[in-house]
Formats: C-alpha cells, sequence, structure tokens
C-alpha cells in the first residue's frame, strides 16, 4: 500500500495522470483439458491487476488453477481444468497504466 500511495503522489506533484487500460481476450478451454493463457500490456503500460471471468455462467466448472502476474512478462496469466464434456469460454483482463 506504501509503494502505491508513493507512486500517486509523485505523479500527483509532477502534473502527470495515470491512464488505465483494460486489455481484455476470451479463450476456449477444450473438454477435460487444462490450460494456460495470458494477456498482455501493451508497450509503455505497466501492469497493474487482472483477472478471469467464466462466459458460460451456471453451465459446467471451470477449476481455476492460478490466476496471477506474469513474472518479467508484464502480463496476467490464468491456468484452468476443463473438466467438462464441452468446451468452456472465458476471458482474461490485463489492467495495465500508462503515466502520461
Amino acid at each position: 500500500m506504501k509503494k502505491v500511495l508513493v507512486l500517486f503522489f509523485a505523479i500527483w506533484l509532477s502534473g502527470c495522470a495515470l491512464q488505465m487500460t483494460e486489455h481484455v481476450k476470451e479463450f476456449e478451454c477444450p473438454p477435460a483439458s487444462s490450460c494456460t493463457y495470458t494477456v498482455s500490456c501493451e508497450a509503455g503500460e505497466s501492469l497493474t491487476g487482472g483477472g478471469f471471468k467464466l462466459n458460460h455462467p451456471g453451465i459446467g466448472v471451470l477449476d481455476i488453477w492460478a490466476s496471477h502476474p506474469e513474472i518479467g512478462k508484464n502480463a496476467w496469466r490464468v491456468s484452468t481444468m476443463n473438466k467438462q464434456d464441452e468446451t468452456m469460454l472465458f476471458s482474461i483482463y490485463a489492467m495495465c497504466g500508462e503515466v502520461k
């Protein structure tokens, strides 16, 4: 928390603005498969967070093994296991910031 407050205070003092962008991609995980996908920030942006969303609410189970920043890649990574007999669709979000 302390590092974040220092960053925002430094941006405020410099007269700059922090522009946030949400990058989203939809992925498929085939039946009875494990899947790992990532969504990256663009050049000049820094990853500030991320997450995922199952695009079939109420239908089936998609186990999420991990949802975390991919170290050294400026990307958000999600690893899943589809235990269903049908392909499951899900979205991964990467929240990226750029000082302007």
